[in-house]
Order: C-alpha cells, then sequence, then structure tokens
C-alpha cells in the first residue's frame, strides 16, 4: 500500500520461491526490490537479492531484518539495509539510497522519494 501509493507498481511475495517465479516472469525493468532478510523457502539469507542483482543489475535492493548486517549473511553489492521497527519514510529513504547513495541528503528523501522513479514495475 504504503509503494503503490508512492507511484510503484507492486508485486507481493510471501515466500523465496514465489519471489522467484515472479523475478523470472516480470521481463519490465524493476526499479526496486524489497525483501526480507529471512524469506520463507529462501536457500540461505541473500539468495533472492542475489538472484535479483544478476536478472535485473539496476533495480534498487533493500533488505528488511531486525538483525545487524554482519548477522545476515552474504549479500550482494549496494543493499540497503532498513532495520525493523520502520516507518514509511525510512522506506522510501531507504529505495533511494540503495538507488543511488549519493541522492539519500535526509533534505532530498522526502520529494526525492516521490519522484525519482517513474511508474515501474516492483517487486516486494
Amino acid at each position: 500500500m504504503v509503494l503503490s501509493a508512492q507511484g510503484f507498481t507492486v508485486h507481493a511475495a510471501a515466500t523465496y520461491r514465489h519471489a522467484q517465479q515472479l523475478l523470472r516472469h516480470i521481463h519490465a525493468e524493476l526499479a526496486a526490490v524489497v525483501a526480507h532478510a529471512d524469506m520463507l523457502n529462501e536457500p540461505s539469507p541473500g539468495t533472492l537479492l542475489r538472484m535479483t542483482r544478476a536478472m535485473h543489475p539496476a533495480a534498487a535492493l533493500v533488505v528488511l531484518s531486525a538483525r545487524a548486517r554482519r548477522d545476515l549473511g552474504p549479500l550482494p553489492r549496494k543493499p540497503a539495509l532498513l532495520r525493523e521497527p520502520f516507518d514509511r519514510a525510512d522506506l522510501m529513504a531507504a529505495i533511494v539510497t540503495a538507488s543511488d547513495p549519493r541522492s539519500a541528503r535526509p533534505a532530498q528523501i522526502s520529494s526525492a522519494a516521490s519522484s525519482a522513479f517513474p511508474k515501474r514495475p516492483d517487486l516486494v
């Protein structure tokens, strides 16, 4: 709902297998992938994100977790870690940061978050 309100098309997946199927069938460019670090059925942390990086190299990668980064296992380069709990502004800031770390200045986050991405498919 939060991402839809920001102009994203959201493709939700509750399990690794479902997310994997979505990634294989979405041929449009992904703007962002927001994935929990402990996704159901995921072989190991970061597997979905590494697959996303290989299939959609321009997609912003955001990892949701209550754990510290060092406790998550191998992740692809440049994911943004969003520590739980978080709010809407934190989520949008993480997507902006993952898209282009240079654009994540606090004064720009709210305006950049709403205009940084044209309507493109997302996977959440």
